[in-house]
């Protein structure tokens, strides 16, 4: 995500967190009628202005200097942390390993579309657990022009230090691989923290998209909506995902995790026959010409949309201590949360005007 875009937000919340705060600081009772409404028009003005820049976003082709294009690419399904709600279905996902000849190709494909110009970050479930990541790296960055990056939980890393393997830190070093850790409560990430120092690799940590705090100490529920909803077709423009979390996998391109590891969720439940991933949900790497074919199709919706009821401005899913899975249907369908999803009026955005 572009940094001006970032430091908009981080603006806009901080504006609405002290609206909000209002109460707490005034005795509302001694406040005049037009004050009240003042405020409650400045709050609902100040969500729309962030519904739309949002919109905005979702709704631009990433092939910019400052829009690179950074492709989520999901190098194994399941995962060694089966943490509960996991938004990518890892947890009762099949072991499964994008093949490895395909992974080539597909890199190849995706560097001669985008002239090099996009990055990649690879991710899975757990990418460690893939058997060639280290040739996958070393092959990435020759492919692309900015840094290659891979989200892990740390747990083959440390298991790697334990055994002394540094083979993996050396070539992330060598290739200038950025590292970025999920940090979970029942890990201890020092003695990786202190080797990633040591080798000199750049890392990082993931954020909890509701505290912005570093530990997963909770877990976001994606939720899914399994009879779908017919009203999908602008829920993409108020997404947190669409067109910001773009993932590859097996040649094919989505604008969101949600859509590319959707089969996952079905297969395992076995929703064939009420839910479906179809050809419009993704774009083929090889059935296209240019990057701007890729990049426009990005930043539309999608019939899969109607089966998501999460990350919109609004309406954000409920938030658990984390946990480990117990592989059950409730952690992503929950009847009582559809309510709010339906509330179509709130991503259909282009419908109304800001007096």
């Amino acid at each position: 995500m572009n940094t001006d875009m970032l430091g908009c937000y981080s603006f806009l919340y901080r504006l609405a967190d002290d609206l909000d705060k209002l109460p707490e600081i005034y005795d509302l009772s001694s406040c005049t009628e037009e004050y009240l409404e003042i405020v409650k028009q400045e709050r609902e003005a100040l969500d729309r202005v962030i519904q739309l820049d949002r919109a905005r976003w979702n709704t631009t082709p990433r092939l910019y200097e400052n829009l690179i294009p950074v492709f989520e690419v999901l190098l194994v399904d399941h995962c060694n942390h089966n943490c509960a709600y996991c938004n990518h279905w890892s947890n009762i996902a099949p072991k499964h390993f994008y093949d490895y000849d395909n992974l080539i190709k597909d890199l190849e494909r995706l560097s001669y579309l985008y002239d090099g110009k996009c990055a990649i970050k690879f991710m899975g479930g757990e990418p460690t657990l893939y058997p060639n990541l280290k040739e996958i790296l070393k092959k990435s960055s020759k492919l692309f022009k900015y840094e290659t990056q891979f989200l892990t939980n740390g747990i083959v890393l440390l298991n790697n230090i334990k055994e002394e393997d540094y083979s993996l830190f050396e070539v992330c070093k060598e290739n200038n691989v950025y590292v970025e850790i999920t940090k979970y409560p029942d890990i201890d990430y020092t003695p990786l923290e202190d080797t990633l120092k040591n080798f000199s690799i750049r890392m990082g940590y993931s954020f909890n998209f509701d505290t912005n705090i570093i530990e997963r100490s909770t877990m976001q529920v994606h939720g899914v909506n399994i009879n779908g909803n017919p009203e999908w077709k602008n829920r993409h423009l108020v997404c947190g995902n669409s067109n910001m979390t773009i993932n590859m996998k097996d040649g094919k391109i989505y604008a969101c995790p949600f859509k590319a590891c959707l089969n996952i969720f079905i297969k395992y439940f076995g929703l064939e026959d009420k839910m479906k991933v179809t050809e419009e949900d993704y774009i083929d790497i090889y059935k296209v010409e240019s990057s701007k074919e890729i990049a426009k199709f990005l930043t539309k919706g999608t019939p899969a949309c109607q089966y998501c009821t999460g990350d919109t401005m609004f309406f954000s899913p409920e938030n658990h201590p984390w946990r480990k899975t117990l592989k059950s249907i409730t952690e992503w369908y929950d009847e009582k949360g559809l309510e709010e999803s339906y509330k179509t009026y709130k991503f259909d955005i282009l419908k109304k005007r800001l007096i």
